[in-house]
Parts: C-alpha cells; sequence; structure tokens
C-alpha cells in the first residue's frame, strides 16, 4: 500500500513575526526567524520519498536520509524537547509504514522502547508519542480498518548510548536487549516495528529477534531517517586516522 506525502502545516503568517519579535522564536529544522516550520523545510519534507533500505533479513523502509531538516528535527524534537513536532515526524513515519501495509486487516506499530530512565527524566516517551501520531494518520488519512500503537517490546537491561559506539560495539550492545510483553496480537496482524533513525541497523535486528523468538510476526519495519551514510562517512574517518 503506497501512501501520498502527508501535509504538512502551513506557516502562521503574521503570528510568526510577532513569535520573532517578542519570543525569538525559530524554525526548527533550519533556525530561520518565525513560528513552526519554515517554508523551505515543508518544501524539503514534503520533496522526501520513502525508500526499502537494503536489509537481508526484513523489509524496512525509510522516509528519507538523515540530514537537515529531518535530522534537525528530529534532534529538537529529542534533545530540546520540541514535543509538539511529533506531528509532522508521525507523519514521515506513517508514510514509511504505510509503503510496507497490505489493504485491510489489522496494523499493530511497535516503537523501540525507550530507556526507562529517559522518560522519568523527559515526562514523556517519544517514540511512543510519534508512533501515536503515525497510528492516528494511519487511521484519518489513509483509511485504514484498524491501526493500533503498542508497546510490544520492553528493555531486559540497560543499554548504552548508541551514537558514541561504533558498528560492531552497537550490535554486541543490543544483543539481547529485548523482550516482548504479554498481549495477545492475531496472527493476521500486520506489525511494524517503528524507530525515530536507522544508522546499522542492530537494534531493528535485536527488537525483530525478540518479536520472532515470541513467534509473532513480522511484516516489516519504519523509520523517519536513514543514517547509513553518515555512519559509513564516520567508518571511513576512523579508519583514515
Amino acid at each position: 500500500m503506497t501512501n501520498q506525502n502527508p501535509p504538512v502545516s502551513k506557516p502562521m503568517g503574521l503570528l510568526a513575526a510577532a513569535a520573532d519579535l517578542l519570543l525569538g522564536a525559530a524554525c526548527p529544522g533550519c533556525a530561520t526567524p518565525g513560528l513552526g516550520i519554515c517554508d523551505g523545510c515543508q518544501e524539503r519534507l514534503l520533496a522526501q520519498q520513502p525508500r526499502l533500505l537494503p536489509r537481508p533479513d526484513f523489509p524496512v523502509v525509510s522516509h528519507g536520509p538523515y540530514r537537515p531538516p529531518v535530522s534537525t528535527l528530529i534532534n529538537a524534537y529529542k534533545e530540546r524537547e520540541a514535543w509538539w513536532l511529533a506531528k509532522t515526524l508521525g507523519a514521515q513515519l506513517a508514510a514509511a509504514s504505510a509503503e510496507l501495509i497490505t489493504a485491510g486487516g489489522l496494523v499493530i506499530l511497535v516503537p523501540i522502547p525507550c530507556d526507562p530512565q529517559k522518560i522519568r527524566a523527559r515526562g514523556i516517551d517519544p517514540m511512543w508519542r510519534v508512533g501515536r501520531s503515525a497510528q492516528r494518520i494511519l487511521s484519518h488519512q489513509a483509511k485504514l480498518p484498524e491501526v493500533r500503537c503498542v508497546r510490544l517490546l520492553r528493555q531486559t537491561r540497560q543499554v548504552a548510548e548508541q551514537s558514541a559506539l561504533s558498528r560492531d560495539q552497537r550490535w554486541h550492545n543490543q544483543a539481547g536487549a529485548l523482550a516482548v510483553r504479554p498481549y495477545p496480537v492475531p496472527a493476521a496482524a500486520q506489525v511494524i516495528i517503528i524507530d525515530d533513525i536507522s544508522t546499522t541497523g542492530a537494534t531493528l535486528s535485536e527488537a525483530a529477534r525478540a518479536l520472532t523468538a515470541a513467534r509473532i510476526p513480522l511484516l516489516g519495519g519504519a523509520v523517519i531517517a536513514d543514517a547509513r551514510i553518515r555512519a559509513a562517512q564516520a567508518l571511513g574517518s576512523e579508519r583514515g586516522r
């Protein structure tokens, strides 16, 4: 099932100008003064097309590469607590998920679980909120009969922050880190693992392992952004040192 690019909210004109003067507001994608996402970033978001990532085990669709404005929007959402961006990021995730979904039947979006300590510190589960936004978009815009966002996975142990780890370290860090919560998943359900970024694929593979071990059928994975190019550049830089 394919889906058209989701709409992005329009700029707010005079309200944006007033916010810039009074509050110093700026676009979270490029820092252009104004309220909300600017015209240029909106155009770049709408120009992105979901694509299938090369994986040998199960299909994963990314809405686009991990570069501005998507990379800066994700960073603003997670690191600067711009929680209002959940709707925009959810739209990107919904479009990627729609590429995997066949018409009809129950769809279950399974977010990669966040570190419980981070959830307590932030007061929200960022990936869960984006997943719920994607759920609503798929239900209303794609006219799917039933879409759920389910916290099906849980961490079995604390994992290290992935960003500073090498490829091999990431796979070791994630190995055996996830398990499945008790939940009745129908055999015909279309189960999709969802996450914000895919770099080495270690987290998605661990989630797939946990689901498979619990005999839950997996349709595939969907992510907002693909960071494999960035990871390859970093690896090349390390080899050149």
